[in-house]
C-alpha cells in the first residue's frame, strides 16, 4: 500500500494601514444569489488607491485549485475590480475573461504550482539544475491543485488579516510534511512580501533535494526565444537579490520608465557562498500537462483565451501577432513561463523570502537572461519532447 502525506498549506494576508486607502473584501460583488451557486470559489480582494492610480490584488483562497495570486495596475484612482460569478460559477472549464478592471496598466499573475524533489546530479563537481534529469525515478513534481483551500478571516490589531489552509493527501513518502506560505502587503501598498516555509519533509532520493515551481504571467507577451528581464545584485557581505521584470523582455531595450515596473524577487539570506534557496537563472514555457493546471487559477478568469497559446514553430513575435490576427483576436498572447526555487539539499526546515508586485526600481545589474541561438533551440527541442510525452 503506498503511504500518503498530509501537506499542510496555508495562506495568511497581513493588510497594515498606513496611509491612503487600502480595502480588503471577500468575493466583490457576490450577492445573496451568487453565494448560493454550486462552484463558486472564493476569492480575496485587495484595493489600495492614491490620488493618481490604484493597486489591486487577488488572492483565489479556496477550492480545489492551484493556489494563485494576481497583480493589476490601474491608472483611475477609483477603479473597482468587478467578477461575473455566474459564468465564472457555471462554465469553470471555459476560457472566457470573467474578472475585469477600469483601465488597467498593468497586469501579473504568480501562480504555485508545485513541490518538487529531484535527485541532485554533478558535472565536474558542480550542482546541476533540476531541469538536467526530469525522468521518473529522478524528478517528481507534486502538484498543490490536488488540495482544497479553506478561508478564514481574523482581525489583528487595527489591520485586516485574511488566513487560508489548503491540504492535500499526497503520495510520495512516509514523512509528513507541511508547506506555509505568508504575504504580506508592504508599507508601499504596491507589492507584496512573500515567505515560503518547508517543514519536516525527506527525500525519497540518495541525493535529493527540494524545490518550488511557480507560474509568472505578465500582460507582456513572450515568444519562445524571449523571456522575462532577470537582474542579480549583491547587498552587503552575504545577501544576493535576484529580481524578475515581468514588464521588461531580456531582449529588448527598456524604453518605458513612466510607469511601475512588474516584478518577482528572490532574497537570500545566507551565510555560505551558495546563497540558497534562489530564483534558477532560466524560466522555461510551459508543458501541456502544466497549461492544463491553470484552468482554475486567476490567471484564466482574468486573461481568458489570451492564456491559450499557440507557439509552435514560431520564432518572433510578428509571427505570433500574425497568427492572432488570423483567428481574429483582437488582444496578444500573454506572457507565461515557468520559475524554478531551489532549496538545500536534505535539510527538514527550508525558507525561501521574495517578493511580488510593482516597483519604481528600475532593472539595474548584471542581467542574466540573453541567450544564445543555439541554446534556445536545444532547450526548445527538449521541452517539446518533454510534451510527447507528458
Amino acid at each position: 500500500m503506498t503511504p500518503l502525506i498530509l501537506l499542510g498549506f496555508s495562506f495568511c494576508f497581513c493588510a497594515t494601514n498606513v496611509g491612503g486607502s487600502v480595502e480588503v473584501v471577500s468575493n466583490p460583488g457576490c450577492d445573496a444569489e451568487c453565494v448560493r451557486l454550486n462552484g463558486r470559489p472564493d476569492i480575496m480582494y485587495i484595493r489600495s488607491a492614491d490620488h493618481n492610480s490604484s493597486v489591486h490584488f487577488l488572492l483565489l483562497a479556496t477550492g480545489n485549485v492551484t493556489p494563485s495570486l494576481l497583480a493589476m495596475h490601474s491608472s483611475s484612482p477609483t477603479a473597482h475590480v468587478s467578477i461575473n460569478w455566474n459564468s465564472l460559477a457555471s462554465s469553470p472549464s471555459k476560457v472566457e475573461q470573467v474578472i475585469h478592471l477600469e483601465q488597467v496598466t498593468q497586469s501579473y499573475g504568480l501562480v504555485f504550482l508545485s513541490f518538487v524533489d529531484f535527485n541532485l546530479t554533478t558535472k565536474d563537481g558542480l550542482r546541476s539544475s533540476p531541469t538536467v534529469d526530469r525522468s521518473p525515478n529522478s524528478f517528481r513534481p507534486h502538484y498543490f491543485d490536488k488540495g482544497t483551500w479553506r478561508l478564514t478571516e481574523s482581525p489583528v490589531g487595527n489591520s485586516g488579516r485574511i488566513s487560508a489552509t489548503y491540504q492535500a493527501s499526497l503520495a510520495f513518502h512516509t514523512y509528513n510534511g507541511s508547506v506555509q506560505i505568508k504575504v504580506l502587503l508592504r508599507d508601499d501598498r504596491k507589492s507584496l512580501d512573500l515567505e515560503v516555509t518547508l517543514d519536516n519533509f525527506k527525500t525519497e532520493y540518495a541525493h535529493g533535494q527540494f524545490g518550488l515551481e511557480v507560474v509568472l504571467s505578465s500582460n507582456m507577451s513572450v515568444v519562445p526565444g524571449d523571456d522575462y528581464m532577470l537582474t542579480e545584485k549583491a547587498v552587503g557581505d552575504s545577501r544576493q537579490v535576484r529580481t524578475v521584470y515581468l514588464g521588461r523582455r531580456s531582449n529588448a531595450a527598456v524604453d518605458d520608465v513612466s510607469q511601475p515596473a512588474g516584478y518577482f524577487q528572490s532574497t537570500c539570506h545566507a551565510s555560505t557562498a551558495s546563497c540558497e534557496p534562489t530564483l534558477d537563472i532560466w524560466r522555461y514555457n510551459l508543458t501541456k500537462s502544466q497549461n492544463r493546471r491553470l484552468g482554475g487559477t486567476l490567471v484564466r478568469y482574468f486573461y481568458g483565451e489570451r492564456m491559450h497559446q499557440q507557439y509552435a514553430g514560431l520564432g518572433s513575435m510578428t509571427l505570433v501577432m500574425e497568427r492572432w490576427s488570423l483567428a481574429n483576436k483582437m488582444l496578444p498572447p500573454i506572457g507565461l513561463r515557468l520559475q524554478r526555487i531551489t532549496f538545500h539539499q536534505s535539510s527538514s526546515h527550508e525558507v525561501w523570502r521574495g517578493s511580488f508586485g510593482f516597483t519604481t526600481e528600475l532593472p539595474q545589474g548584471t542581467t542574466l537572461t540573453i541567450r544564445s541561438v543555439s541554446q534556445w533551440v536545444f532547450e526548445e527541442f527538449l521541452r517539446f519532447l518533454q510534451s510527447i510525452l507528458l
